[in-house]
């Protein structure tokens, strides 16, 4: 098991500070103070 899988699960949730859905795909590459992880979201939409 890998240190990333023995890390609180909190903790990894937290990584991923924004999720952003592809038609708005340049909002992710404007950094806000707080992001940590921009991932595009491509569920749900």
């Amino acid at each position: 098991m890998t240190a990333l899988e023995q890390a609180d699960a909190g903790w990894r949730r937290r990584l991923i500070t924004r999720r952003v859905f592809p038609a708005d795909f340049p909002d992710a590459f404007t950094h806000r103070g707080d992001d940590v992880k921009v991932v595009l979201e491509t569920e749900g939409q």
